[in-house]
């Protein structure tokens, strides 16, 4: 028995993330971003990133020496606040043990010319070197909803072209295809030299032949912008099939062939005929 499922041919969805990444014009040309960003969720290493170090250079060493000692700061506040006890016996923390827990999780502060204790900071900019998305309110925000996957081929390999909500805004067609950890900027530009295969939505049935390994059947799930490999779900999710019944990161690209097929209710299966692209009414 093949389950038969009905494809997603949908157009709608959130055209991009929530997050809007700041892009000031020093930035522009590279592709780059900037982010708010927690001191919490700071590392060392990422010391280097923060935005302008030349103009916040006492900021930035009264940071890292905040850092520096985090972890034994809090494993500290843990063992006086595991001096206590637990349950039943547990007693109440005395002042000083709770002023104590209290200096020892602050928050840095911002230096001041006087030594005086500055404003806490709470959140610093870093500096995202590219980040491919959608440019709004004077920003950039990633892609959200993949609607569908189109297709191409030339010299025998496959090129998939991601379809996104934020293309039927604009109301154009994306014309260039993912290569393997690239940035947009970089994939690859399809021409006229390039044919037409067809485009996958979710739940679209495909075969894919890869050298030197059996074939794959299954309904279409997703598309990796990363790497330009595809995942696929098996027909009854059966989940002794990959992870729970998906299989992932199957590369296409060099694939020995790459077919799309029809299911009928019945759960035959039939090789669909041939497509010109769609538009994005």
């Amino acid at each position: 028995m093949f389950v038969s499922r009905a494809p997603q041919r949908r157009n709608s969805g959130a055209a991009h993330k929530e997050t809007i990444y700041g892009q000031p014009e020093s930035l522009k040309a590279q592709g780059g971003v900037t982010q708010k960003i927690a001191v919490t969720s700071l590392t060392i290493k990422d010391m280097e990133k923060l935005i302008e170090p030349h103009r916040n250079e006492k900021l930035y060493v009264a940071i890292a020496e905040w850092l520096t000692g985090k972890d034994a700061r809090e494993k500290r506040a843990k063992e006086i606040e595991a001096s206590a006890g637990r349950g039943k016996d547990k007693r109440a923390l005395t002042v000083s043990e709770k002023t104590e827990i209290e200096r020892l999780r602050e928050l840095p502060r911002k230096p001041t010319n006087d030594g005086s204790p500055g404003p806490i900071v709470r959140t610093v900019t870093m500096v995202i070197d590219k980040l491919s998305g959608i440019s709004i309110r004077g920003g950039v925000a990633k892609n959200d909803t993949m609607l569908r996957v189109d297709v191409f081929t030339k010299a025998g390999k496959f090129h998939l072209v991601p379809v996104y909500v934020h293309h039927t805004v604009v109301k154009e067609l994306p014309n260039q295809a993912i290569v393997q950890a690239k940035d947009e900027a970089e994939w690859t530009l399809i021409d006229d030299s390039f044919a037409f295969c067809f485009s996958l939505h979710p739940n679209d049935l495909v075969r894919v032949v890869q050298k030197g390994k059996e074939s794959i059947l299954g309904y279409y799930s997703s598309c990796h912008r990363g790497t330009g490999n595809l995942n696929i779900w098996a027909h009854d999710r059966n989940k002794l099939v990959g992870k729970e019944g998906i299989i992932e990161g199957i590369g296409v690209k060099t694939a020995l062939s790459l077919e799309k097929f029809n299911v009928d209710v019945l759960g035959n299966i039939y090789l669909a005929q041939k497509e010109e692209r769609r538009g994005l009414a």
